[in-house]
Protein backbone atom coordinates (compact mmCIF):
# COMPACT_ATOMS: atom_id res chain seq x y z
CA UNK A 1 0.00 0.00 0.00
CA UNK A 2 2.87 2.56 0.83
CA UNK A 3 4.71 1.56 -2.33
CA UNK A 4 1.56 2.04 -4.71
CA UNK A 5 0.85 5.64 -2.30
CA UNK A 6 4.73 6.45 -3.45
CA UNK A 7 4.32 5.48 -6.91
CA UNK A 8 1.22 7.31 -7.37
CA UNK A 9 3.00 10.25 -5.83
CA UNK A 10 6.65 9.82 -7.51
CA UNK A 11 3.70 9.58 -11.12
CA UNK A 12 2.21 12.63 -9.90
CA UNK A 13 5.34 14.70 -9.17
CA UNK A 14 6.94 14.07 -12.44
CA UNK A 15 3.79 14.75 -14.03
CA UNK A 16 3.89 18.11 -12.41
CA UNK A 17 7.32 18.83 -13.80
CA UNK A 18 6.65 17.95 -17.00
CA UNK A 19 3.63 20.42 -17.14
CA UNK A 20 5.47 23.43 -15.14
CA UNK A 21 8.51 22.88 -17.47
CA UNK A 22 5.91 22.59 -20.82
CA UNK A 23 3.95 25.83 -19.87
CA UNK A 24 7.23 27.78 -19.44
CA UNK A 25 8.63 26.80 -22.83
CA UNK A 26 5.68 27.94 -24.68
CA UNK A 27 4.51 31.02 -22.68
CA UNK A 28 6.31 34.49 -23.40
CA UNK A 29 9.42 35.81 -21.21
CA UNK A 30 9.10 38.91 -19.18
CA UNK A 31 11.77 41.27 -18.65
CA UNK A 32 11.90 43.76 -15.59
CA UNK A 33 8.78 42.10 -14.46
CA UNK A 34 6.49 44.15 -17.03
CA UNK A 35 3.64 42.30 -19.03
CA UNK A 36 4.42 42.87 -22.42
CA UNK A 37 1.58 44.95 -24.40
CA UNK A 38 -0.65 42.80 -26.77
CA UNK A 39 -3.13 45.20 -27.83
CA UNK A 40 -1.05 46.24 -30.86
CA UNK A 41 2.36 44.74 -32.94
CA UNK A 42 5.36 45.95 -32.44
CA UNK A 43 6.71 49.23 -33.83
CA UNK A 44 8.73 48.63 -37.08
CA UNK A 45 12.38 50.06 -36.81
CA UNK A 46 13.17 53.01 -38.94
CA UNK A 47 15.26 51.84 -42.17
CA UNK A 48 18.68 52.30 -41.19
CA UNK A 49 21.12 55.06 -42.53
CA UNK A 50 23.98 52.49 -42.48
CA UNK A 51 22.17 50.10 -45.25
CA UNK A 52 22.03 50.90 -48.99
CA UNK A 53 18.78 50.35 -51.24
CA UNK A 54 18.61 49.55 -54.87
CA UNK A 55 17.06 51.46 -57.36
CA UNK A 56 14.96 49.47 -59.66
CA UNK A 57 15.61 49.72 -63.34
CA UNK A 58 12.08 50.76 -65.24
CA UNK A 59 13.50 51.02 -68.68
CA UNK A 60 12.26 48.40 -71.19
CA UNK A 61 10.10 47.58 -68.74
CA UNK A 62 12.75 45.74 -66.20
CA UNK A 63 12.04 46.30 -62.81
CA UNK A 64 15.67 45.31 -61.86
CA UNK A 65 18.03 45.95 -59.99
CA UNK A 66 21.21 45.30 -62.66
CA UNK A 67 20.33 46.33 -66.56
CA UNK A 68 22.47 44.68 -68.99
CA UNK A 69 22.22 46.58 -72.71
CA UNK A 70 23.47 45.28 -75.77
CA UNK A 71 23.73 47.25 -78.51
CA UNK A 72 24.58 44.82 -81.21
CA UNK A 73 25.47 48.32 -83.88
CA UNK A 74 28.24 49.09 -81.88
CA UNK A 75 29.21 46.26 -80.27
CA UNK A 76 29.38 47.51 -77.09
CA UNK A 77 27.70 46.30 -73.93
CA UNK A 78 26.21 48.20 -71.02
CA UNK A 79 25.56 47.53 -66.94
CA UNK A 80 23.78 50.09 -65.22
CA UNK A 81 23.05 49.78 -61.32
CA UNK A 82 22.05 52.17 -58.57
CA UNK A 83 21.54 52.47 -54.83
CA UNK A 84 21.08 54.78 -52.12
CA UNK A 85 21.18 55.46 -48.29
CA UNK A 86 19.47 57.97 -46.51
CA UNK A 87 22.35 59.54 -44.34
CA UNK A 88 21.85 63.25 -43.96
CA UNK A 89 19.72 63.33 -46.99
CA UNK A 90 19.94 61.37 -49.92
CA UNK A 91 23.23 59.66 -50.82
CA UNK A 92 23.17 58.15 -54.30
CA UNK A 93 25.59 55.92 -56.17
CA UNK A 94 25.41 54.98 -59.52
CA UNK A 95 27.54 52.47 -61.56
CA UNK A 96 27.72 51.62 -65.52
CA UNK A 97 29.72 49.16 -66.39
CA UNK A 98 30.82 49.26 -70.57
CA UNK A 99 32.50 46.36 -72.19
CA UNK A 100 34.16 47.08 -75.77
CA UNK A 101 33.67 44.61 -77.94
CA UNK A 102 34.18 46.22 -81.20
CA UNK A 103 37.67 46.50 -83.46
CA UNK A 104 37.39 50.18 -82.37
CA UNK A 105 38.82 52.01 -79.15
CA UNK A 106 36.00 53.75 -77.12
CA UNK A 107 36.70 57.21 -76.48
CA UNK A 108 35.37 58.71 -73.11
CA UNK A 109 37.44 61.72 -73.53
CA UNK A 110 33.98 64.39 -74.69
CA UNK A 111 31.68 62.03 -72.93
CA UNK A 112 29.48 63.24 -70.32
CA UNK A 113 26.36 62.08 -67.95
CA UNK A 114 23.32 64.15 -67.00
CA UNK A 115 21.02 62.60 -64.03
CA UNK A 116 17.89 64.46 -63.24
CA UNK A 117 15.81 63.73 -60.04
CA UNK A 118 12.20 64.15 -59.84
CA UNK A 119 12.24 64.72 -55.89
CA UNK A 120 15.66 65.34 -55.01
CA UNK A 121 18.04 68.64 -54.71
CA UNK A 122 21.48 67.17 -55.95
CA UNK A 123 23.86 69.57 -56.60
CA UNK A 124 24.06 68.98 -60.46
CA UNK A 125 20.64 67.72 -61.05
CA UNK A 126 19.86 68.18 -64.50
CA UNK A 127 23.48 69.62 -65.73
CA UNK A 128 26.07 67.54 -68.36
CA UNK A 129 29.00 66.48 -65.99
CA UNK A 130 31.73 65.34 -67.78
CA UNK A 131 32.84 61.33 -67.29
CA UNK A 132 36.54 60.27 -66.59
CA UNK A 133 39.07 60.52 -69.54
CA UNK A 134 38.73 56.86 -70.23
CA UNK A 135 39.47 54.89 -73.34
CA UNK A 136 38.32 51.40 -73.59
CA UNK A 137 40.26 48.81 -75.79
CA UNK A 138 38.87 46.40 -78.50
CA UNK A 139 37.83 43.36 -76.25
CA UNK A 140 37.84 45.27 -72.32
CA UNK A 141 35.41 46.51 -69.90
CA UNK A 142 35.87 49.71 -67.63
CA UNK A 143 33.65 51.04 -64.80
CA UNK A 144 32.17 54.83 -64.38
CA UNK A 145 30.86 55.71 -60.91
CA UNK A 146 28.72 58.40 -60.71
CA UNK A 147 27.71 59.61 -56.65
CA UNK A 148 25.09 62.84 -55.90
CA UNK A 149 24.33 64.03 -52.65
CA UNK A 150 20.60 65.63 -51.56
CA UNK A 151 21.71 69.13 -50.71
CA UNK A 152 18.88 69.81 -47.86
CA UNK A 153 21.17 67.30 -45.59
CA UNK A 154 17.98 65.67 -44.22
CA UNK A 155 16.30 62.37 -43.75
CA UNK A 156 13.14 62.97 -45.18
CA UNK A 157 11.87 59.48 -46.24
CA UNK A 158 8.83 61.06 -48.56
CA UNK A 159 11.61 61.75 -51.27
CA UNK A 160 11.87 58.56 -51.97
CA UNK A 161 8.04 58.13 -52.32
CA UNK A 162 7.20 58.69 -56.40
CA UNK A 163 10.95 59.44 -57.03
CA UNK A 164 12.56 58.98 -60.60
CA UNK A 165 16.10 59.21 -61.57
CA UNK A 166 16.72 59.48 -64.64
CA UNK A 167 20.50 59.12 -66.02
CA UNK A 168 21.89 59.69 -69.70
CA UNK A 169 25.37 58.77 -71.39
CA UNK A 170 26.13 60.76 -74.11
CA UNK A 171 29.54 61.95 -76.30
CA UNK A 172 30.97 58.24 -76.27
CA UNK A 173 33.12 57.70 -79.57
CA UNK A 174 33.80 54.62 -81.17
CA UNK A 175 37.02 55.16 -83.38
CA UNK A 176 36.17 58.40 -84.62
CA UNK A 177 32.50 58.50 -84.75
CA UNK A 178 29.62 59.54 -81.71
CA UNK A 179 28.10 56.69 -80.73
CA UNK A 180 23.83 57.11 -79.67
CA UNK A 181 23.28 58.54 -76.36
CA UNK A 182 21.98 56.41 -73.73
CA UNK A 183 19.78 57.07 -71.34
CA UNK A 184 18.19 54.90 -68.43
CA UNK A 185 15.24 55.31 -65.38
CA UNK A 186 15.51 53.95 -62.10
CA UNK A 187 12.77 53.90 -59.28
CA UNK A 188 14.26 53.46 -55.69
CA UNK A 189 13.05 50.64 -53.40
CA UNK A 190 10.95 52.20 -50.50
CA UNK A 191 11.71 50.61 -47.49
CA UNK A 192 8.86 52.33 -45.54
CA UNK A 193 6.79 50.51 -47.87
CA UNK A 194 7.25 47.58 -46.50
CA UNK A 195 5.66 48.74 -43.06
Amino acid sequence: MVERISLQFIALFIGGIFLVLEGCSSSPRFVGGSTPNTSSPPATPEPSVYRSYSYLVTTDNCQCEKYAFTDGHDSLSYVFHASYKMYNGVVTDIEVEIKNDSRDTLFLDHAAAKVFSRNVPYMYNDKSLPLPILLITPGSSNTVHLSGEDRTGENDWHKIAGEQLTVTIQGLRLGDREITPRTITFIPQNPMMEK
